[in-house]
């Protein structure tokens, strides 16, 4: 009986000759994009399982080597005595354990004892893993902070000479009129300000 589930490699996004650094990238970027944390698409939490699941077979070498030879058969309860069950037992009896505790296909006892031995585990548990950014996010990260930096540093410039600017005006006008001297500085300054935000709206840019 052929297994329902979607092949490993198409869950992935990778090519059948996928290097381990190609897998572990696939698998960093999709992990991100469908952790439960950050996705709350109702159907985020089962592709996040299922990611999780095509990694763990297809990081492992071994583990690996079995899934290209017998597909999702690797993984099942093998029963029969016919050469294809002779070989999968054959080749899978040095893994069987590890395999049988994270696909679950331990025998009813063992299955059992293990309940009874481990704490259950509390539905909606968050799932923790620990993620190392790459040099290209680490790069790009940094260039947004000094983007950002500068960004606010030209805010600050353009603010201070507005601020010069009025006083500047306001110097001037009192000499002429003292009773219209502060309005019109300030009406100028405060037009000027309007031209500089409209024109960082328009050009994404301080007009420096």
């Amino acid at each position: 009986m052929r297994s329902s589930k979607r092949d490993y490699y198409e869950v992935l996004g990778v090519p059948r000759n996928a290097t381990q650094e190609e897998i572990k990238k696939a698998y960093r970027r999709l992990a991100r994009e469908y952790h439960p944390d950050f996705n709350k698409d109702p159907e985020a939490q089962e592709k996040f399982k299922e990611i999780n699941e095509a990694y763990q077979v297809l990081s492992d070498p071994e583990k690996r080597r079995l899934y290209d030879q017998y597909g999702h058969d690797a993984f099942q309860t093998v029963s029969g005595d016919s050469e294809y069950s002779q070989q999968v037992r054959k080749d899978i009896s040095k893994t069987v354990e590890d395999i049988s505790i994270d696909f679950g296909s331990e025998d009813v006892s063992e299955r059992r004892e293990r309940r009874r031995s481990q704490k259950r585990p509390v539905e909606g548990e968050d799932v923790n893993f620990t993620m190392k950014p790459s040099l290209e996010e680490v790069y790009l990260g940094l260039k947004k902070v000094k983007h950002y930096f500068f960004q606010f540093l030209s805010f600050v410039l353009v603010a201070y000479g507005f601020y010069l600017l009025f006083l500047l005006l306001l110097d001037t006008f009192l000499r002429i009129n003292r009773t219209l001297a502060f309005p019109i500085s300030a009406f100028i300054t405060l037009t000027l300000i309007i031209l500089t935000v409209l024109y960082y709206i328009k050009h994404k840019r301080l007009p420096l």
